[in-house]
């Protein structure tokens, strides 16, 4: 697989793509001949493919200042290498998907990176608080066909909420599949969302195929430019005139991309913590032999209204409280709103059941 088709892969993924490579066993000692490829090989990799151009240099930049003044030498432990590489970035700039670890985590001890939740687990806990009030908590955003099923089946269980409740406080991100899903049915009219710029590939082709609800945009010189649209269903769904909540916390990458969207297009109200801050998509890329592993983050979300790209700074909700508290304030903010809606205490109170 070279560069190109793993990155393919990859930015699928929207920032949850795994690589499963080569495992780096216990007790794998580096020669100092290998240390030097690897460091050399992720150097040529981040000019390539990181999103922006000029920070992909400095990065390289640094790595070979640290490689040839022998800094690495001495690493012959991969996990001490990767977390080395991975701190050296850092200085450099912070972008919080670039991360590097071993090919398989459960091999060896290292960096570690906590698999997203997929099928049933990925959306949990729904149901109806009261009448007319729908919650239900999206833990990952996956893409596979059974995800999407489910995505829709949840859209037509509660299409008749006048008020929807989406606890995103655990949602590490996703793919886009199922949150079109979601979108068609929260809008009436085609909204244009967010827009994405990828890092083009050096032969013109796609890094990636196009879901129908991205619309190709002119861009600069090696960058591929897309609009995300929320496209209805047809017939318009009733959800598309119900009240929309959204709970925040560690929501991370996709899953703030879907936040970002709802609120900068006046569709939900965040409620909750201030989102981690992961913008830059992209996926696991295999380097050093497939003894290494790193996030490539070839991409960038921004809200075209505004230019902000959440990378390290989070997305600010409308209201900001404890994570904890979060679906209580909501539920309160209900009640009140709704004079006829009527909220059980013991989901106004019993924070551990939801």
């Amino acid at each position: 697989m070279n560069m190109l088709q793993a990155l393919g892969v990859a930015v699928a993924g929207l920032g949850m793509a795994l690589f499963s490579g080569t495992a780096c066993a216990e007790g794998d000692v580096l020669s100092r001949a290998s240390i030097r490829s690897a460091v050399t090989e992720l150097a040529a990799m981040l000019e390539q493919s990181y999103v922006f151009p000029d920070v992909a240099e400095r990065y390289a930049a640094r790595l070979r200042e640290r490689l040839n003044a022998g800094a690495y030498d001495g690493l012959d432990q991969p996990a001490a290498l990767a977390s080395t590489l991975e701190g050296d970035l850092r200085e450099v700039q912070p972008d919080a998907h670039l991360r590097i670890s071993l090919s398989d985590s459960s091999a060896a001890p290292g960096p570690r990176r906590r698999r997203p939740p997929s099928g049933d687990q990925a959306f949990t806990d729904d149901r109806w608080l009261s009448e007319g009030v729908a919650y239900f908590r999206i833990n990952a955003l996956p893409g596979d066909a059974a995800s999407v099923q489910r995505m829709t089946e949840l859209m037509d269980r509660y299409e008749d909420a006048h008020v929807l409740i989406l606890d995103l406080r655990d949602c590490p991100g996703g793919t886009l599949p199922a949150m079109d899903v979601l979108l068609s049915r929260l809008y009436a009219a085609p909204t244009e969302l967010v827009r994405m710029e990828t890092r083009a590939a050096e032969d013109g082709r796609e890094p990636f195929d196009a879901a129908p609800s991205m619309h190709r945009m002119d861009a600069p010189a090696g960058i591929r430019r897309r609009s995300h649209w929320a496209v209805p269903t047809n017939p318009v769904s009733p959800l598309s005139e119900a009240r929309i909540y959204v709970l925040t916390d560690r929501t991370a990458s996709a899953c703030e991309h879907l936040s970002m969207a709802l609120q900068s297009t006046g569709r939900a109200r965040l409620v909750g913590a201030t989102t981690r801050g992961a913008n830059h998509y992209g996926g696991e890329v295999p380097f050093g032999g497939d003894r290494f592993q790193v996030f490539m983050p070839i991409g960038r979300t921004y809200d075209p209204r505004t230019g902000h790209d959440w990378e390290t700074v989070g997305i600010t909700p409308d209201e900001s409280v404890p994570p904890a508290e979060a679906l209580d304030v909501v539920l309160r903010e209900i009640a009140r709103l709704d004079q006829h809606t009527s909220l059980p205490d013991s989901y106004i109170h019993n924070r551990a059941r939801l």
